[in-house]
């Protein structure tokens, strides 16, 4: 049905093929110190496991012939560079570039097994027919070495993309080689799965615009490939969780997913989710850019959005809508010899997330959350289409997200009641990779930003004190910093009309800070509101628990909110950080 918007990019990569390597290659340019460069950062031409697997699967699907010999060439190259020593620790894994092998990464990334594995296993159900009897029988082998890798790493639940990832590799492997013992392992995988979901309602990598099409992605394949039936029915009830999910947050005005998100690498998604659901509704509603298609496994094996998810929030006129969700449910479905990634704490308590959709914004924001550079919180969205613009809150490092501050809210419909602090053994640049959670931090500049992003050109910020008022475009923002103190001393407050955005600067001379042994104050409280007055919050602390209480009335409610005023370990903080009122 697409395979016109499938050829386009078909057509781009085999302009980039390299007779040399005999595999598609891509220019990667130096790392900039933005996101991401958590596993790699080499420059330069080289050649990516990834794009060429699904450059190689795209070619089979379309059956183009006069490319069958560079995509068998890809395929054999692939094979080669795969981890295949027995041995290894990661056996069965590929590197992100074939330049640099995993042992010499900054930090293998396991998914790669199962980002390669799921265009092998497409070809070897769907167009075996394609391939000669030696590289079907090599491909099949490399599948089963992928799934080992999966099998070893022993992904939880919570990791959302990659556990469904995963279990596709796993059963898929086991479904094509007729290995027993590989397809039970991989239908526990799903039962735990479709069991730990359903009972949370939704996914842990809640609301993210970059995962939950992924996520999609993966359960259509799912429904594609699976040959067993226990295995098909499952996929279609992580399929409804999946699109309600997805619509229950997206503004249909705004064409963006409504914050809070926690994995989001882009503000904005441009056309991608317009086209994921065009797709998915066959056409009724949507739309998509035919000669710039943005999912290609999308356009190889369409995603179903089911009826009655579209009846709800698609065909219905618009309403204001306040979601307040328990997007994770303290439970035992997880292990401790799991891999946990996005939920590190098996014993954590329920988690929350806040989202207000009004026809002209949308807001949201995570009850407590650390504030690693994914994270997507204390944010709002207004405007329309390429004049859409964007404000959230960021801990900064001097010039990169600090995952060890934190920011705490309580929010019902247009109104947040919020603090910040700090917490002592969530690393600086990222939560899980780095190698030293030690509390210290050495740094020229330590800072929160309310940050602006999109189009920006007529935004008017005006200061009072601690009171910001932002209008842009028919909204009003008012944020107001009641208290801010870091060490027990003032923090600065300023709006930076240069990188267009609200600071808090908790210092910015260089200077180590010892959070372990940092027994002052380290807190902010604010409000945010969009187009409504909001009156100031009582704040008072709470010395024998060492937690900072608010409350905010108005409207008939009491929003309380409490946390930790002074750093402690993330556990703690979540552990004691309380929210009520909003009923």
């Amino acid at each position: 049905m697409y395979e016109d918007f499938l050829e386009i990019g078909v057509e781009e990569k085999h302009k980039r093929f390299d007779p040399e390597a005999g595999m598609i290659m891509q220019h990667v340019a130096p790392w900039n110190g933005g996101s991401g460069g958590y596993h790699t950062r080499i420059s330069g031409d080289l050649h990516s496991p990834t794009e060429n697997s699904a450059f190689a699967d795209h070619v089979f699907f379309l059956r183009k012939e006069e490319y069958y010999e560079e995509a068998k060439s890809v395929l054999w190259g692939l094979i080669k560079y795969q981890d295949n020593r027995e041995d290894s620790k990661t056996y069965g894994l590929w590197p992100y570039y074939i330049e640099e092998d995993c042992d010499h990464m900054i930090a293998p990334d396991y998914n790669m097994a199962d980002f390669n594995a799921k265009h092998f296993a497409y070809i070897l159900k769907r167009r075996s027919d394609c391939l000669d009897d030696e590289l079907r029988a090599a491909l099949s082998e490399s599948l089963m070495k992928a799934a080992i890798c999966s099998i070893r790493r022993n992904v939880s639940p919570d990791y959302t993309n990659i556990s469904l990832m995963s279990l596709n590799t796993i059963i898929n492997a086991g479904e094509i080689s007729g290995n027993k013992e590989f397809l039970e392992r991989g239908k526990e995988r799903l039962r735990k799965v479709h069991e730990y979901n359903a009972f949370c309602g939704c996914f842990s990598e809640y609301n993210s615009s970059t995962y939950s099409p992924l996520a999609i992605e993966e359960i259509s394949m799912m429904l594609e490939l699976f040959e067993d039936e226990e295995c098909v029915k499952m996929a279609k009830d992580l399929n409804v969780i999946a699109w309600e999910m997805l619509l229950s947050h997206y503004h249909r005005n705004l064409k963006q997913v409504s914050p809070p998100q926690m994995r989001c690498y882009h503000n904005f998604e441009g056309s991608k989710l317009e086209e994921m659901i065009y797709l998915g509704t066959k056409g009724a509603f949507g739309s998509i850019d035919k000669a710039n298609p943005k999912y290609p496994a999308m356009l190889q094996i369409p995603p179903v959005c089911p009826e009655e998810v579209v009846e709800k929030y698609l065909k219905k006129p618009f309403e204001p809508t306040f979601i307040d969700q328990t997007f994770y449910k303290k439970n035992n479905f997880r292990t401790p010899d799991e891999d946990t990634v996005i939920i590190r704490n098996i014993d954590s308590p329920d988690l929350k997330a806040f989202t207000y959709m009004a026809e002209e914004y949308a807001m949201g924001a995570f009850e407590k959350t650390d504030m690693w550079t994914q994270r997507r919180s204390s944010m709002v969205y207004w405007g329309e289409g390429q004049q859409a613009t964007c404000m959230f809150l960021r801990c900064m490092n001097y010039d990169y997200d600090y995952c060890s501050g934190m920011v705490y809210t309580n929010q019902y419909r247009n109104v947040m009641l919020s603090h910040t602090g700090f917490v002592t053994d969530r690393g600086d640049f990222h939560y899980i990779l780095d190698k030293t959670k030690d509390g210290l931090l050495t740094t020229k500049k330590l800072f929160y930003k309310f940050e602006f992003d999109g189009d920006c050109d007529n935004i008017k910020v005006e200061q009072n004190g601690g009171r910001f008022t932002v209008k842009d475009k028919g909204i009003t923002i008012e944020i107001n910093i009641t208290e801010a103190v870091f060490d027990g001393k003032p923090m600065k407050l300023c709006y930076n009309e240069t990188d267009k955005c609200i600071e808090a600067v908790c210092f910015d001379t260089e200077r180590t800070i010892d959070f372990k042994n940092l027994k002052s104050d380290c807190h902010m409280v604010f409000t945010l509101a969009v187009n409504t007055a909001c009156p100031k919050p009582v704040t008072a602390k709470d010395e024998t628990e060492q937690l900072l209480k608010s409350e905010l009335t108005m409207d008939g409610k009491t929003l309380t909110l409490c946390s930790p005023y002074i750093p402690v370990g993330y556990d703690s903080a979540i552990e004691k950080t309380k929210t009520e009122g909003r009923e």
